[in-house]
């Protein structure tokens, strides 16, 4: 399908298939409540937390003997404070074209972080945080704006895996919910409403449409 599609219906679809086949809510409902819906990676629970919760998320280039090398490379990519520079209650639709610039560079600085290092053929070599990786922790921090993506899905919708491909992706996220917000007054809901009405209270709607997109 091509760009501005995603009804009520479609989203309940996928958001049923998503819950009935995979534990990725359960699991990522486990994090927030050890974080208490406020992650801080300053502070180490919240990192190891992360971690943890990413492995589950199917981020295998998180060795489990690396976790601690991997909560500093974290540490030191959120020390820069590049989160910092989107508040917090800003929503997908109101984000600036100096936002979606920044969120581009921090991805990019994000994913090029050392995630674990293994040995092969007596060689070591470091493997990266990657893509994947960057968006789901940038989803952990920001999720009323920003949105997992897997290499399948990026393969399918023809991103390259860049920060500037990700901001594309969300700005397709941004059409979908403008056309979510025609098939929400046909029907009379508040686009606010979607996610009770679907009984996902604890979900945002970007992550809703991420979802589809997985399905």
């Amino acid at each position: 399908r091509k760009a501005g599609y995603i009804n009520l219906f479609d989203l309940a679809f996928t958001s049923y298939l998503y819950n009935a086949f995979t534990s990725f809510n359960s699991s990522y409902k486990d994090f927030q409540n050890t974080v208490y819906h406020k992650p801080d990676l300053s502070v180490p629970e919240h990192r190891k937390a992360l971690i943890t919760w990413l492995n589950q998320w199917g981020c295998r280039q998180f060795s489990l003997a690396c976790h601690d090398n991997a909560s500093g490379e974290i540490l030191a990519w959120y020390k820069e404070g590049l989160v910092e520079l989107i508040p917090g209650d800003k929503e997908l639709l109101e984000l600036s074209e100096q936002d979606l610039c920044n969120i581009s560079v921090m991805y990019d600085k994000l994913a090029t972080r050392t995630a674990s290092i293994k040995v092969s053929a007596n060689k070591a070599f470091s493997v990266t945080i990657g893509p994947t990786g960057a968006s789901k922790i940038l989803f952990a921090l920001k999720p009323r704006i920003a949105v997992p993506w897997d290499e399948v899905m990026r393969v399918k919708l023809g991103y390259n895996g860049s920060g500037v491909s990700y901001v594309e992706y969300l700005m397709r996220i941004r059409v979908e919910i403008e056309s979510l917000m025609v098939s929400c007054q046909n029907n009379d809901i508040e686009l606010q409403e979607v996610p009770k009405l679907l009984c996902r209270d604890e979900a945002t709607i970007p992550q809703m449409i991420g979802e589809y997109f997985w399905v």
